[in-house]
This record gives C-alpha cells, structure tokens and sequence, in this order.
C-alpha cells in the first residue's frame, strides 16, 4: 500500500469515528413483545452495514439509538452494573425477557389450530395470521405441514377445500398459491359481471328511452278464423239486427251460417246464432 492509500484509508477512519450514524427511531418502552424483535432485527441489520464494529461500538449505538426512556428501562434492568459496560447481546437478551412474556408452547398452539378465516378478510390476510400465530409455536421441521393443514381446514371455502385436499402436491407453498390464485379469479370474476349489468342497464335505459318516442302500431295479426257479419235476419233463431262477430261452425245455403258468436260469450248470452250476411 502507498503512502498516498495509506493516508487516505487513515482519514476515511477517522471521519467515520466523528460522523453520526443514520438515525433509528427511539425505542418505545410500552411497545408490544413483537415490536421490540421487529426494533432489534432492524438494529441488527444496520450493524451489518458499518465496518470495525467490536462489541464496544455495538453497545454504544444500541444504547444511542434506543432514546432516553429505553435507555433509563435498560440501566434498571441491568442494576448494578453499568449499560455500557454489558455486552450488547446480554443487552438484547435483557430487554426481550423484559418485554416478552413466557411462551406457553401448548396454549400458542391450541390458538393456531382455532384459527379460521372470517368472511370479511382476504386469504392473505388469512395466510399473515396463520404465520404469525405459528411464529409461536415452536412448530420445528413440522411447521410446513401444520401451516399446510390449517390453512385448508379455516379457508372457509367449501368448493376451494374439496380442490386442496385432490391436490397431489401438498406443499404449503403450493397449497398457499392455489388459494390466493381462486381468490383472484373469483374477484376478478365478480369485477367483469359488474361491469356487463352495468352495460346491460345502460343498454335497457336507451331502448326504454327509444321506446317512448316510438309510435305506437297494433301488432296482433287479424285471426283468420273470426269473421265480421251482418245480421239480416230477426226472424231466425230469435236473433237480433245488430252486427256480429264470431267463428264459423257450420253453413247451411249460400249466405245463411251458424256461427259462434264472441259478443254473447263476452257477456254470458246465447252463444250459437244463425244469422245472414255480407262479410267485411
């Protein structure tokens, strides 16, 4: 190495030493059990990215970074001693007891094999509960076929489940992508029936609309079996003069018929007449 390189990895040193580190958010103390892994996974991973970090340096960010409270929380904890003379994985190991409760293995694991999915939550949704729920559970080399079972079994979805369990590839993962393909599916589905009775509505509005303009036609074609006479005879069968309208059921001469006459059935009178006449 040159004297030049040499120099200039000395200052880069040297800088680094006066340059605060990019900020974490302090540590809130009445954070739950899962937040406070979720801070210290976090301070874990910018550890990873700073070079010639010793055990002093990780003791002194940690104690930096997590704010007053935390700070005066850890000090208590750790009474006697001194917070910066403690190493920061005994630290890290005294903030988790102090915040994370007891883990009763066979109470975490009665709660995963109650869960269900209710109607008004996504299969994803379903899925983020069953992982975190099992995070619990100490489930080891069975945690697949457990997550596996219980997502079949809480899917709440007759018709899906009858799928899962003719599946020959019972894997989670590919059970869990089966489930959220039939949900996509099944909105995507709901989406396009929405939008055609949406176009079907318009479409009946516009004829509705055309419609009302149109004039009106009589559109029942003339029955060919009802004739129009005229009655010329009052002496017949005790008929009258007035016109009628019937159906023809026998003829007796050139212009005398005996017909069904529809004006008396209308009003429950004499139904056969005989009448003369001229057609219309």
């Amino acid at each position: 190495m040159t004297t030049a390189e040499l120099n200039s990895h000395t200052l880069a040193s040297r800088l680094e030493q006066f340059i605060m580190p990019a900020e974490m958010e302090p540590l809130d103390v009445n954070s739950t059990a899962r937040d406070v892994e979720d801070y210290l996974e976090r301070f874990d991973i910018w550890c990873l990215t700073k070079s010639d970090m010793d055990d002093k340096k990780f003791t002194a960010y940690f104690l930096h970074f997590v704010g007053k409270e935390a700070y005066t929380l850890i000090k208590n904890l750790v009474y006697p001693e001194s917070p910066i003379d403690i190493s920061y994985n005994e630290l890290k190991k005294k903030v988790l007891q102090h915040f994370k409760p007891i883990n009763f293995v066979a109470a975490e694991r009665a709660r995963f094999n109650m869960l269900t999915r209710s109607h008004s939550h996504s299969v994803r949704d379903f899925v983020l509960q069953l992982q975190t729920q099992a995070a619990k559970c100490d489930y080891g080399a069975q945690l697949e076929d457990q997550m596996r079972d219980r997502l079949i079994a809480g899917i709440q979805l007759p018709e899906l489940q009858q799928k899962l369990l003719l599946c020959p590839d019972q894997k989670f993962q590919t059970i869990r992508k089966m489930c959220e393909q039939y949900e996509d599916v099944k909105h995507v589905t709901k989406t396009e029936e929405a939008v055609l009775l949406n176009y079907s509505k318009r479409n009946d509005s516009r004829m509705q609309t055309h419609n009302k303009f149109k004039p009106r036609t009589n559109s029942r074609a003339p029955n060919p079996s009802i004739r129009h006479f005229t009655n010329r005879n009052s002496n017949s069968m005790g008929n009258d003069l007035r016109p009628a309208t019937g159906i023809v059921l026998s003829s007796t001469g050139k212009r005398m018929v005996t017909i069904l006459d529809l004006d008396d059935l209308s009003c429950h009178r004499r139904h056969i007449d005989q009448v003369e006449f001229n057609t219309k």
